[in-house]
């Protein structure tokens, strides 16, 4: 029987930080992606509901992005779930703060051209502002989400 201690003596982990460095250029030679979110605990986004109201709110690592509201017959947390669980996918597929754009009418945050949140007048009329500024508003905190990450991170 092998001990747990012959196997630490004789395996190549911990990865060093010069096998670590080698690993990721090799994968880089290969055009390999290095996504960290894959296998990492941060960046995570939630949806909550806002206290004392009906609205719902959507936080990436807990900077808030939007508030939602009761419309179109959608209830203002399912819409959460849904924009969370779009923007969960958008940066699981490697989406950076440069794929933070909105569309052509200034209505829908896209990231990496897909379109991620789409703010309704329920919702302008909830933050007290017009449909472009709470879009607007939410590619701003988005962005602000990725630089916290990208600070908090050391890269």
């Amino acid at each position: 029987m092998i001990s747990g201690k012959a196997i630490l003596n004789t395996s190549p982990h911990p990865p060093s930080p010069f096998r670590a460095s080698r690993i990721i250029a090799e994968m880089e030679r290969r055009n390999l992606p290095v996504n960290r979110r894959l296998v990492t605990t941060y960046l995570r986004v939630q949806a909550k509901p806002v206290d004392n109201s009906p609205a719902s709110a959507v936080f990436i690592s807990g900077v808030e992005i939007i508030r939602l509201a009761d419309s179109g017959g959608e209830k203002a947390s399912d819409r959460g779930e849904r924009v969370a669980r779009e923007l969960q996918n958008a940066l699981m597929a490697g989406g950076k703060i440069a794929d933070v754009k909105l569309d052509k009418s200034g209505r829908t945050v896209t990231m990496m051209g897909v379109p991620v949140i789409t703010p309704t007048a329920d919702d302008a009329e909830l933050a007290g502002t017009s449909v472009s500024q709470v879009s607007q508003s939410a590619a701003v905190n988005i962005r602000k989400a990725l630089m916290k990450e990208r600070y908090e991170q050391g890269y």
